[in-house]
């Protein structure tokens, strides 16, 4: 079995790539009607896949994993666990997965993991078993493995980038000392080379230094770049003193041994980060097949979605601009966590939007299209926009999901490598009457977003109000 597509949330649920939880069911919330234009919908739309050209929706095999009581038939059925949770307190969360170009049978995953230091989780068999690897701290005191992220570049060495943040109090994490980390295998994870710095704060740090949030890697594995295996990272930097944000960038073009020094490629925003929803946040970076790099981030000052572009490698970019404006955030109430308030889904936990971004590196008549997804509203939605021409232009905003009712969020978005088909992954809580248990479903297009149908990936609901970290 080939697997080509990578689909995870960038926020998703502890103890296993994916649990699910059934508790009792709460009190309805109702949600406003949308005047938004919706997608037609057509079983055509469906991706042509290899193992899914002659089987029904139903059959096909994927690997997550879910637990609890069945409450339909799943589109993924087949499920195996990559870590069980060896207690309360050490769950897992923030997890990524890649899948190795040259064997797609080795599968390299990791998360915030709860049993201490940086950790990834390895499978040669396509997910139906998995090793588990501690890479350990970054130093003596720094604990590590913050906002994990996985990759492979096209020789099939992978990596993994994380970061590192010293608490100087409980409450006092921004004043620590802090850095951003990648760790490289060449061969599936046997051998690591660990702990590279892309950027590291060694010194006393004060309210007036930066602390570096939100990394996510992106690596150029197209052979028409003339930049294939450099690798990307965007991130967030935040500085307390006056509570700002703004995007940073660096790049590596030997493999990861080495990294640029940091630009700029956002405006630099005071008084931003005290809430989450309204800073500069989740950039995330996309490699087009002529070296092109994008760029999208949240900004929730304006409520929009911020890019930029560069042409050359990442040497230099256009200047910042807004492609997606009015209410791309979600979480219908506040709730307050230490000294900062944070837009909450299920009256719990965080839910703040983040932008998805892929591009079309596939031989199809589509190559180089530029896809972006986000949820927007109060109850959000999943919404789809692209470009044709580099990111110049954005088609207006659609919805992606067949169901308006309730909540959908926390998208993901992956194009299949081969034939250019997008998939999306998200949250969606349509088939709990009181808006509280969630399903995962993945959306489906074979015609570059023209049509969609999504798919119920999971045989049970889950909770997330019972997630032991709060801060998910």
């Amino acid at each position: 079995m080939s697997i080509r597509y990578t689909l995870l949330p960038r926020f998703a649920l502890p103890l296993v790539l994916f649990v699910f939880v059934n508790t009792a069911m709460a009190q309805p919330e109702s949600k406003p009607s949308t005047t938004v234009e919706r997608f037609d919908y057509a079983e055509r739309s469906r991706p042509t896949l290899e193992r899914y050209r002659d089987k029904a929706p139903s059959k096909w095999r994927p690997y997550l994993m879910s637990v609890g009581v069945p409450v339909a038939s799943p589109l993924f059925a087949n499920r195996s666990a990559v870590i069980e949770a060896a207690g309360p307190d050490q769950p897992q969360n923030e997890s990524s997965i890649a899948i190795n170009p040259l064997r797609p049978n080795v599968l390299l995953a990791s998360a915030v993991d709860y049993r201490n230091g940086a950790w990834v989780y390895i499978s040669t068999d396509a997910g139906n078993s998995w090793r588990n690897v501690m890479l350990g701290d970054v130093r003596s005191g720094w604990p590590s493995g913050n906002d994990p992220s996985v990759a492979f570049d096209h020789l099939g060495h992978g990596y993994v980038m994380y970061g590192a943040i010293v608490r100087q109090s409980p409450d006092a994490w921004r004043n620590g000392q802090s850095g951003i980390f990648i760790s490289k295998t060449t061969n599936d994870g046997v051998d690591w080379v660990k702990h590279i710095p892309v950027i590291e704060h060694v010194d006393s740090m004060t309210a007036a230094d930066p602390i570096e949030d939100k990394y996510y890697i992106e690596i150029d594995r197209s052979d028409s770049s003339a930049y294939r295996g450099w690798m990307y990272t965007p991130w967030k930097r935040v500085t307390d003193a006056d509570s700002a944000t703004q995007i940073m960038f660096a790049r590596s073009t030997n493999g990861g041994a080495n990294w640029s020094t940091p630009i700029a490629i956002s405006v630099r925003k005071p008084g931003s980060s005290t809430d989450t929803t309204w800073g500069q946040s989740f950039p995330i970076s996309a490699a087009g097949p002529s070296g092109e790099v994008y760029v999208a981030w949240h900004d929730g000052q304006v409520r929009s979605i911020g890019f930029a572009r560069s042409l050359d490698g990442g040497a230099t970019f256009t200047a910042p601009r807004l492609i997606i404006t009015g209410n791309p955030t979600h979480g219908s109430t506040t709730r307050t966590l230490g000294n900062e308030t944070f837009h909450v889904l299920k009256g719990t936990f965080r839910a703040q939007t983040y932008p998805t971004l892929a591009v079309d590196n596939s031989l199809s008549a589509r190559r180089g299209w530029l896809y972006l997804v986000w949820a927007a509203g109060g109850y959000p939605d999943i919404y789809f926009a692209r470009s044709t021409d580099q990111g110049q232009t954005w088609s207006p905003r659609k919805l992606i999901s067949s169901d308006t009712t309730n909540d959908q969020f926390w998208p993901w978005l992956s194009v299949d490598p081969l034939n250019g088909d997008i998939a999306v992954m998200y949250s969606d809580s349509r088939h709990d009457p009181a808006n509280i248990l969630i399903d995962q479903y993945v959306a489906y297009s074979s015609n570059g977003g023209d049509t969609w149908v999504d798919r119920r990936a999971t045989d049970s609901r889950s909770d997330y109000r019972k997630n032991p970290f709060q801060g998910i």
